[in-house]
This record gives C-alpha cells, structure tokens and sequence, in this order.
C-alpha cells in the first residue's frame, strides 16, 4: 500500500496567483476570488493526491530581517506599488490596487482554513520557504517513505528535492515536478540548483547575479558539477573550476573570468538563497516546533467544522454553492 503524503502549500504563493485570475465577488460587489480560489485549489489538491496531512505556510512578505540586513535590496521589488498614474482600466483594477482588499480576503482565507482539518503555520519575521523547508529537512526527514508534496511555483524549492521523497506540484501548469524533470529543463540536479541560482541570480527576489550568466551556461561550462546527484558542490569548488580554466585553458570562455570577478556577489547570493534553519532565532524554532507539534497530537489536531466554515461565509455575505458544500464533505472523507 502506497503511503499517502503530506502536503506543504506555500500560502502566499498560491493566494496570489488565485487573487490575480479570480473574479468572484460576494453579495456587495466586494472581489474574493483570492480566497475562494485558494480554497477551490485546496479541495482539488485533497482529491487528487488524497495527502495524510496537509500544512499551509504563510509569511509577512517583504523578505527576512536576516536576508535584508545582508543585501538591502531584497525582494524590494515586491515592495514597491504598481504606477497606474492614478488611472484604472475598471473597478476591478481600482479594487485589485487597493491592500484593504487582499487584507479581506487573507482574512476570510485564514479564518476559513481555522474550520477545515490543515495546520496553518505562521512565524513572524521568517519566511515561508524556511518553515517549509525546516518540516521538509527536519521535522519530516526521518520519513524517506511518505511522500512529501510542495504546492508552489517558487523555484527555490527546487533545492529541497536532493531528498528522493519531496516532489513539487506547480499550481500553475497542474504538474508534478520531480528531479528528473529539473535536470532535464536546466541541466542541473536539485542538489546544486542553488548553487547554480548563486550564478544567475534571481529577479523575482530582486537578486542579481554574474551579469550575461544564464541557466544554460551555467550547465554548459559548470555541468561536472552541477549535474551531480550524489555530492554536494561547493561555492570554492566552483571558483576553483573557473581559476583553473583561466589559468590553464588557451581560450578561457568570459564566464569563467565573470565569475572570479563576481566573487562576492556568488558567496553573497549563497547566504540569501540557500534554505536551512539559518534564517531564525531560538525562538523562532520553538515556536514553530510548538504550532506543527500540535498537529501531531490527537487532542488538539486541526479538526472539521463545518458549522464555523459557514458562519466564515455568512460573515463575509458569501454564498456557499453545492459545489463547495461538496467540494468540503470529499475533504472530510478524504482526510480523516
């Protein structure tokens, strides 16, 4: 019998995506198709991979203290609010520019998720990618059997698939992403994706990297290090292939001298992308410790409640179709 797996969705991630497409509105006009989205997504999720528990990872946003202590400019792209010169196509536009917004919805999200049987997870001051990768790498390591399952588009998780139990499902493409399908797009193993993105950079997080430097480069002048699945390379191992190519080849390719020139900037890049409990405090890892813990004990396991989940709609003055009444009942069936 195959185990069933765990589900670890990256809240934010995914609430975007459903919050940008999603045209429904509750009684009042008022948009809520981010939240009804994520939870249509959520049901679909239950459905197809049947998982043993499911986690969703929020964060603040806006990247960690650590990270942006290191590099300033970190995900400062994301901060920054559309320019519309004040002009909007419609009143969805004007609505989607508007916080208040997507701070309802979030808030009917949470509270909604608060009646279904998931553990929602939040840390102040951490980002999601860490919590996730902290019940990937730790809490769940000591199970190579179960298979673990990250709901995001978010590239940076590509690294935790070096363990043969963690797949991604891109919510985007409806596709289940396992390592063969990374080495075969960028000519790179999970293990050492990160140690390629310290090269290239990462523009959705406002990263540069070693200017005119690109995936396919990367695998070309670096694929005996890269492409390893068994050994995990290091940054010096890789200034130390491109030192020797200028040092001995008679017609170094420009990458190589790119990339001792651009030191910094890789060692730098390192610190920011990597994945690992790095990133927080002491405390920080006790009380996350404390909120995933609970959902291992049978007294205080998230539960269904249907009854809450309608007053969540009702507060809202959202309806609540058959499909979605439907859409619940699998869910319980499915997870309990």
């Amino acid at each position: 019998m195959t185990t069933r797996p765990i589900l670890f969705i990256d809240g934010m991630n995914n609430f975007v995506r459903c919050y940008v497409v999603n045209e429904a509105v509750n009684a009042h006009g008022e948009l809520y198709g981010g939240a009804l989205g994520f939870l249509q997504h959520l049901f679909f999720l239950v459905r197809t991979f049947s998982p043993s528990k499911v986690f969703v990872v929020w964060e603040q946003g806006g990247g960690s203290p650590r990270r942006r202590k290191l590099f300033p400019e970190y995900k400062q792209n994301r901060m920054k609010s559309p320019d519309f010169n004040g002009l909007y196509k419609n009143q969805r536009d004007a609505l989607m520019a508007d916080a208040t917004t997507k701070a309802k919805q979030l808030q009917f999200l949470t509270q909604a998720l608060g009646n279904l049987p998931v553990t929602q997870v939040y840390i102040p001051d951490c980002e999601g990618d860490d919590v996730v990768a902290w019940l990937v790498k730790h809490k769940y390591a000591n199970t190579p059997t179960q298979p673990k399952i990250i709901v995001s588009s978010d590239r940076d998780f590509f690294q935790l698939m070096e363990d043969p139990s963690v797949k991604m499902f891109d919510p985007i493409k409806k596709v289940l992403i396992d390592s063969d399908r990374v080495m075969e797009q960028f000519g790179v193993s999970p293990r050492n994706f990160c140690l390629a993105k310290t090269i290239v950079g990462d523009n959705s997080d406002n990263i540069p990297g070693v200017p005119g430097v690109g995936f396919k480069t990367a695998a070309k002048r670096f694929g005996s290090l890269l492409s390893s699945k068994h050994e995990d390379v290091t940054v010096d191992q890789l200034l130390e292939l491109a030192r020797q190519q200028v040092t001995t080849a008679k017609k170094p390719a420009k990458c190589y001298q790119d990339l001792l020139l651009n030191e910094h900037i890789i060692r730098r890049n390192w610190q920011l992308m990597y994945l690992d409990t790095s990133c927080f405090s002491a405390s920080q890892i006790e009380k996350l410790k404390a909120r995933v813990n609970e959902s291992d004990d049978n007294q205080v396991k998230p539960s269904f409640n249907y009854l809450g989940l309608l007053k969540a709609f009702s507060g809202c003055d959202i309806p609540v179709s058959q499909s979605l009444t439907e859409a619940v009942q699998g869910m319980k069936t499915l997870l309990f």
